[in-house]
């Protein structure tokens, strides 16, 4: 009898382990969707902000040779 109640204890032992297991598991699986999300969003936020720094570039560009073009208008027509 002693041995049977011994068995049980071991047996609800590793029970208890299982359940623990599993509740660290959902617990990790959970920080990690939750780590993958502010990740996409940071991901998505970085993109957000690389069109944005091109945008300017592009416009930044545009203005430098509008600049550069009135420059040479100018040199040109204080030549002359």
């Amino acid at each position: 009898m002693e041995k049977v109640k011994s068995d049980d204890k071991s047996r609800l032992a590793i029970i208890a382990q299982a359940h623990n297991a599993e509740a660290d598991s959902r617990t990790l699986r959970k920080k990690l969707r939750d780590y993958e999300t502010r990740m996409s969003a940071r991901d998505a936020r970085i993109l957000e902000l690389e069109r944005q720094v091109s945008e300017l570039t592009a416009k930044l560009n545009e203005k430098m040779d509008e600049l550069s073009s009135m420059m040479h208008k100018l040199v040109s027509y204080t030549n002359h």
